[in-house]
């Protein structure tokens, strides 16, 4: 599930940097409990809260995305 992976991401991250979840909680201006429910997978953050723990931790947020067929082939600026 994606949620458990992103929440195991952010727990190692908040570990390798030697910062508590109380700290980090702080400085992404989010609950504690929040940021727990999170690196256990049980919260479906939205997207701010991604970006406000992803700035906390100075990292990035990569999205990587990908289609199973292509849906429109453009050529010459036409569809």
């Amino acid at each position: 599930m994606l949620a458990k992976r992103v929440g195991a991401t952010i727990r190692t991250l908040r570990g390798a940097r030697g910062i508590s979840q109380v700290a980090l909680a702080k400085r992404a201006k989010i609950g504690r409990a929040t940021l727990r429910r999170v690196e256990e997978g049980a919260h479906a953050m939205t997207l701010d809260t991604l970006d406000r723990i992803a700035r906390a931790l100075k990292v990035t947020v990569t999205v990587q995305m990908t289609r199973r067929k292509q849906v429109m082939t453009t050529r010459g600026g036409r569809r």
